[in-house]
C-alpha cells in the first residue's frame, strides 16, 4: 500500500511539473511571476481563511508582469486542485484540532494582552457608533493596504487578535463574539472585514449611508460570493447537506450571479450579530464539525434561523467579492471623469473612483477572497494611490491594536 502511494504521489508531481513547464514555454516570463507565488497559494483552504502569509506583491510588479485573465484562470484552476487536496487533509486533522475542550478553546487572549479590560474604540458616524474591525494576527503588506485604504478615508479599525501566536478558523467566531459582547449599545453598527484581502474605497459616511438605505428591514449584511461554501466545495458538508442540489435549493434566489454568502466581510446591528453568533456557538458539535469554518456555520444559521433579519449585498454596493471576477469589468475614474451620480463622487475621499461595469456601481469595498487575491492585485495596480502617504486632506494616521492608540507608520512603514 505505502509502495502504491509512493507510486501516486510521484506521478502527480510528474504531471505537475509537466503541467508547470508547458505553462513555462506558453507565458515566458510571466511563469517568473507566477511560481514565485504558488508555494503560497497551496496553504489557501477557504476563502475566508486569515491569510498571514499571503505573498507579498509589490506595485511594480503588478504593473509590468501581472497576468491576464486567461493565466488568473490557470491559476483559478490549480488553486481548485490545491483547495481539494486541503479540505481532505484538514477533514482528517480536524477531529485532532477539535478536541481542544471549551475552556480551552475560549481561552484565546495573546500573553501580552489582556481582552478582558480591553474594549474597542467606535467613531461616530452620521450620529451612528460605529466599530470598524478585523482581525489580524501579525501585520504585513497586504494588511497594511486594508489600513491605509481606510485611514485614507478617515476609518480607524480596530485590530483585533493581534500577537496570537496560535491561531484557528473557530478562534475567529470566538474572538468576534467577545468583542460584539463588550458593546453596550444594542443599535451600534459594526464592520468586519478580513485582514489580508480587503481593500476600502469609500468613507464610512458613504458605508453607514448604503446600509441604512439599501438593505431596509435588514439589520446584518453579509458579502455575497459566486462559490457555495462549504456545501458546494467541503466534503464532509457535501456529504451531510448533499452538495449542489442544496445549494440550489435552500438558499435564496438572486438577482445576478452573487447569491452565496461570504463571512469575510459583513455589517451589522449589535443586537442582531450577538444573537447570529450566540446561534452558531450553540449549533451541535457534530453540525459544526462538518460546516468546516465561520463561513459554513454563518450560512447555515442564515439559512436555517436567521433570515428575517441577515441578508446578502448581491450588488456589491458595501462588499465585492472578486472571486470569479475578472479585472476587466472595473474602471477607474479620475478627476477629469467622476461619476454621473452626486452621491457615488462625495463618497471618497481620495482623489478617483472605481466602478464595476459589471453592476453600474461604486463598491466601498473589495473583497479578494479565494483566488480573487489575483485579481485584487491586478486592479490595486491600476489605482492611482501612493498606498504609503496619508498626506491628503480627511486623511487620519492611526488604528486601535487591541484596544491601543498605535500609529499607521510605526506599525507599516517597513512594508
Amino acid at each position: 500500500m505505502s509502495q502504491l502511494k509512493s507510486r501516486t504521489q510521484t506521478s502527480s508531481r510528474k504531471t505537475l511539473i509537466i503541467i508547470v513547464v508547458l505553462f513555462f514555454f506558453a507565458n515566458g516570463g510571466l511563469f517568473l511571476f507566477v511560481i514565485n507565488r504558488r508555494s503560497s497559494a497551496s496553504n489557501l483552504s477557504s476563502d475566508n481563511e486569515i491569510q498571514d502569509d499571503l505573498p507579498m506583491i509589490s506595485d511594480s510588479d503588478l504593473h509590468d508582469n501581472f497576468p491576464s485573465d486567461d493565466t488568473i484562470t490557470f491559476l483559478k484552476n490549480q488553486f481548485v486542485s490545491l483547495e481539494k487536496e486541503n479540505n481532505e487533509k484538514d477533514n482528517k486533522d480536524k477531529s485532532t484540532m477539535e478536541q481542544t475542550s471549551e475552556s480551552e478553546t475560549r481561552s484565546i487572549t495573546p500573553t501580552n494582552s489582556n481582552t478582558a479590560s480591553t474594549r474597542m474604540v467606535p467613531m461616530n458616524v452620521l450620529g451612528e457608533e460605529f466599530y470598524p474591525i478585523t482581525i489580524a494576527t501579525k501585520l504585513n503588506e497586504n494588511a497594511c493596504k486594508l489600513l491605509y485604504s481606510a485611514l485614507r478615508n478617515g476609518i480607524n479599525f480596530n485590530i483585533l487578535g493581534y500577537g496570537m501566536e496560535k491561531f484557528t478558523l473557530s478562534q475567529k467566531i470566538d474572538i468576534t463574539f467577545e468583542e460584539i459582547e463588550k458593546v453596550n449599545n444594542p443599535n451600534a453598527i459594526l464592520m468586519f472585514l478580513d485582514a489580508y484581502d480587503v481593500v476600502v474605497l469609500q468613507h464610512a459616511e458613504a458605508i453607514i449611508s448604503k446600509f441604512l438605505k439599501k438593505f431596509p428591514g435588514y439589520s446584518a449584511v453579509y458579502n455575497a460570493e459566486m462559490n457555495c461554501h462549504p456545501f458546494g466545495v467541503v466534503e464532509s458538508a457535501k456529504k451531510r447537506w448533499g452538495g449542489d442540489p442544496y445549494c440550489l435549493s435552500q438558499y435564496p434566489p438572486s438577482p445576478n450571479r452573487f447569491r452565496y454568502l461570504n463571512s469575510g466581510a459583513f455589517i451589522g446591528r449589535q443586537s442582531a450579530l450577538l444573537d447570529l453568533y450566540k446561534k452558531i456557538l450553540a449549533l451541535p458539535q457534530d453540525i459544526k464539525d462538518d460546516l468546516f469554518d465561520d463561513q459554513g456555520m454563518t450560512a447555515y444559521v442564515w439559512l436555517t434561523q436567521a433570515r428575517d433579519y441577515l441578508t446578502l449585498d448581491y450588488k456589491g454596493d458595501l462588499f465585492l467579492s472578486l472571486l470569479e471576477v475578472q479585472a476587466h469589468e472595473f474602471r477607474v475614474h479620475k478627476q477629469n471623469n467622476p461619476p454621473e451620480r452626486n452621491e457615488d463622487v462625495t463618497a471618497t475621499h481620495a482623489d478617483f473612483w472605481l466602478e464595476f461595469n459589471t453592476h453600474h456601481n461604486y463598491p466601498a469595498t473589495l473583497h479578494g477572497n479565494g483566488w480573487g487575491k489575483w485579481t485584487l492585485f491586478s486592479v490595486e495596480a491600476t489605482l492611482p494611490w501612493n498606498w504609503k502617504s496619508l498626506d491628503f486632506t480627511k486623511a487620519s494616521d492611526f488604528v486601535w491594536i487591541n484596544g491601543e492608540k498605535t500609529s499607521f507608520n510605526s506599525i507599516c512603514s517597513k512594508y
